[in-house]
């Protein structure tokens, strides 16, 4: 492991809501409600694009291919591919996928999804263009391979967006 890559996995080590509180818990407390980005797409849809819609949009070019790892409801992609773009989506959580597939009919596009985390799912994908993957690199200890098959799918670039502070903290 790199030092980087070590000091990625302290970092969020030390972001770890306490045993204590994860077991009073009445439910998960790593999820958000698909409602939440579908609000968020909609305030995009109001106020203009995100930054890293824009920037995903400028590397596209034309009619570029985008992989969406961790799409969620699609607040990014699916205005991607309404643009006509190909997108491809991996997400593991089938409320988020439901959202994403809502998503798409409301825009009347395809979206291809895969069922699966990253990079487990990285075969199943092919190579984009373009490979997004916002804010879910917080639920990732082991980064490096995670990284690594970002990079490998990715024919022109790799966008990752972060917040400046961890969500939970």
């Amino acid at each position: 492991m790199t030092s980087a890559a070590a000091r990625w996995a302290v970092a969020l080590e030390s972001w770890r809501l306490p045993d204590h509180l994860l077991e009073a818990a009445t439910q998960t407390t790593f999820l958000s409600p698909p409602t939440l980005w579908r609000r968020a797409r909609l305030a995009e849809a109001r106020h203009g694009a995100g930054e890293t819609r824009k920037l995903v949009l400028s590397l596209l070019g034309d009619l570029g291919s985008l992989l969406d790892v961790g799409a969620g409801t699609g607040r990014i992609s699916a205005p991607v591919a309404a643009l006509g773009h190909s997108v491809t989506a991996v997400e593991p959580d089938e409320a988020m996928a439901e959202g994403l597939a809502a998503e798409a009919m409301e825009l009347g596009v395809e979206i291809a999804r895969i069922a699966g985390t990253w990079p487990e799912s990285a075969s199943a994908t092919g190579r984009h263009d373009v490979v997004l993957c916002a804010n879910v690199v917080y639920n990732v200890a082991d980064i490096e391979p995670f990284l690594k098959g970002l990079h490998r799918a990715a024919t022109r670039a790799v966008v990752i967006e972060l917040t400046p502070a961890h969500p939970w903290t």
